[in-house]
């Protein structure tokens, strides 16, 4: 609860290894389901007792104390050809699994239960579970075939492929500031929903009544590119000023509905929904509030704000960036959805 972002020093690399796991083709299906569960005992909710015990399957319940071990881990699993795999924590947790499976399961991974026991749970709100969604509720789900595609974000070093990062929620620009005010929102004690309603209301106060020149306010050394290798649109003022080497933020999804409400690409098309602003003034907060409810504007272009979807894009950002809460180091980055994944849900 420092208040502060943990940063990566590099994306990971894919490990190498066993080949991507196969279906237990011709197996009989198991009269109770195995299920391979990781826990991660820092998330908010999480460390006390989790009972695995009357459940109706057999669980195999591992808790890695770093990223190295999941690897492992999911091998492990996919050894045993497990009917579910079974994730409790929040948003970064999930990134930090997938990102380490991608090696072991490939685009073929059994069904994932989500247990939403984090500081944010963005992906757990998008799928509409409740705060009390537990692993029983979730393994008569699974027995009632009760699943939900999602496509998470593969994010690649534009100069090495092998280095990728899998995750739902990614943002640079002002969207850094805000995530660093998010941590110190958690250790005063407010998390998820609420935390995400006080982080955004504070970060529209500091963005209106801030001075020009404070950190809030400034643009960043960032180029967007999407399909066919086209620059996403500047407003006309900055194309006529010459200045179209920045942004103030740039925020993307493959999630429609986000806490506290907020669902700027509910009505685009396209795996992903891709938002930036040019440059922040007081003007144009009433703007931006109503398209992060999901409303339209036909004048949200010409004031430098852009929501599109997209198939792909990739980017270069001067500063560090943030996928599911935690930051990864400036650099060129490509951006797809090539995979997916099927969530357990009510």
């Amino acid at each position: 609860m420092s208040g502060r972002v943990h940063t990566f020093d590099s994306l990971p690399e894919m490990k190498s290894g066993s080949a991507p796991a196969a279906a237990r083709a011709g197996e009989p299906a198991r009269e109770r389901p195995l299920i391979g569960l990781i826990r991660n005992t820092r998330s908010h909710l999480e460390g006390g007792p989790l009972p695995v015990e009357g459940l109706g399957a057999d669980v195999i319940s591992q808790v890695p104390d770093r990223r190295e071990l999941l690897h492992g881990v999911l091998q492990s699993f996919a050894d045993r050809h497990v009917d579910a795999i079974a994730i409790s924590g929040g948003d970064g947790t999930v990134r930090d699994v997938l990102t380490s499976g991608m090696a072991v399961f490939g685009h073929d991974w059994p069904p994932i239960i989500l247990l939403p026991y984090g500081k944010t749970n963005a992906l757990a709100c998008d799928l509409g579970l409740a705060r009390n969604w537990a692993l029983p509720d979730a393994i008569r789900a699974l027995q009632g075939g009760k699943t939900s595609q999602r496509k998470p974000l593969v994010v690649a070093d534009a100069q090495n492929a092998a280095a990728r990062v899998v995750g739902f929620v990614i943002g640079a620009g002002v969207f850094t500031n805000m995530i660093e005010l998010g941590q110190r929102v958690h250790g005063m004690g407010a998390f998820n929903a609420f935390a995400v309603g006080m982080t955004t209301v504070w970060s529209a106060l500091q963005i209106v009544f801030g001075r020009a020149e404070n950190r809030w306010r400034q643009p960043v050394g960032m180029r967007i590119v999407v399909e066919d290798g086209q620059p996403l649109p500047h407003r006309e003022e900055d194309k006529n000023d010459g200045d179209t080497a920045t942004r103030f933020l740039m925020f993307a999804s493959s999630l429609k509905h986000l806490p506290s409400g907020i669902a700027p690409f509910d009505h685009v098309s396209g795996p992903i929904g891709l938002a930036a602003i040019d440059r922040m003034t007081a003007r144009l907060m009433p703007l931006i509030l109503k398209m992060l409810r999901g409303g339209q504007s036909d004048r949200a272009q010409e004031n430098g704000i852009h929501i599109v979807g997209a198939d792909g894009f990739a980017f270069s950002c001067e500063k560090p960036f943030i996928l599911d809460g935690e930051a990864f180091p400036a650099g060129d980055y490509e951006v797809d959805t090539g995979l997916t994944l099927h969530f357990v849900v009510p």
